[in-house]
């Protein structure tokens, strides 16, 4: 009974493995090199829990913003209270060796939701305990769908959907950060030659104009003036409701002429054509 209080992290330890042994997946027609069975196997191998601690304070922002650093303040000395006093000693993006209940643990102030957070990672058998002593202490669950909520209004790419093996930096935005000279790197040559021609296509963010929430797969379509009749541009990657925009928010791949923030373009809700428009990234930005 006690280890079902860190079952659901599970999809989350999964997700780990799937992107630690990246180099294992296959993109041949969508089949992963290693099976479900194997990747259980290598999970259960792993000795260490993640717990992902974010919070989010926008979402009652109408009730708490004069409060707002005093709720910050209460989250970071939350953190602190189990890890003797750490977490409010470490910047945004920074990781730190500390200790909890006698035991090593790292903590890191990271995450992928663009709020302010903490991961602290810890040894398996004391993942329960952590997890109670943190409840107890005002922690609330968060849902992965929530998480996603956060993470696309705050634009980043989800890998296997926005950014894939299928995709390359280019055409998701992400050029600059490209060492296509590296000595020796296994990918320099064909990114010297993908970077050598502006990319076909681009992942943009669009917000709905009408009424309907975009999902990954539904097809995007042209809506530029002068144009007679709606033709296939691209597909959705990332899409859902957004209580803070208060309206559907996705991103997906758009051919290039397609792409600027402005355009209109038209979503197909299950048959049901809705028109959107392309916006610059982030949906929302904290920092």
């Amino acid at each position: 009974a006690e280890t079902n209080k860190i079952d659901w992290l599970y999809e989350d330890l999964q997700h780990l493995v799937s992107s630690t042994f990246e180099p294992l997946s296959s993109s041949i027609e969508g089949r992963s090199m290693i099976s479900k069975s194997e990747e259980r196997n290598l999970l259960n191998k792993f000795n260490e829990i993640i717990i992902n601690i974010s919070t989010r304070e926008r979402i009652n922002s109408t009730l708490f913003f004069s409060k707002k650093n005093q709720k910050d303040f209460i989250r970071v000395a939350l953190v602190d209270e189990v890890t003797d006093g750490s977490a409010s000693k470490i910047g945004r993006f920074r990781i730190a060796n500390v200790s909890f209940d006698g035991c090593d643990a790292t903590l890191a102030r990271t995450g992928y939701t663009g709020e302010d957070g903490f991961e602290i990672i810890v040894p398996a058998d004391q993942g329960s305990d952590l997890w109670s002593h943190l409840k107890n202490s005002g922690a609330v669950e968060c849902g992965l769908g929530a998480r996603d909520v956060l993470r696309l209004e705050a634009g980043l790419p989800l890998h296997g959907n926005d950014i894939s093996t299928c995709t390359n930096p280019y055409e998701a935005g992400f050029g600059r950060f490209v060492y296509k000279e590296a000595p020796d790197y296994v990918a320099g040559d064909s990114l010297v030659q993908i970077s050598a021609t502006d990319p076909p296509r681009l992942l943009v963010g669009f917000k709905m104009i009408g009424r309907g929430i975009p999902r990954p797969g539904l097809r995007i379509l042209s809506c530029l003036s002068g144009e007679n009749t709606s033709s296939l541009i691209g597909t959705v990657t990332s899409g859902t409701y957004s209580p803070t925009v208060d309206g559907g928010i996705g991103m997906g791949y758009v051919e290039r002429k397609y792409s600027e923030v402005g355009n209109q373009i038209v979503i197909d809700v299950r048959g049901r054509l809705v028109e959107a428009e392309i916006v610059k990234l982030p949906f929302y930005k904290q920092f």
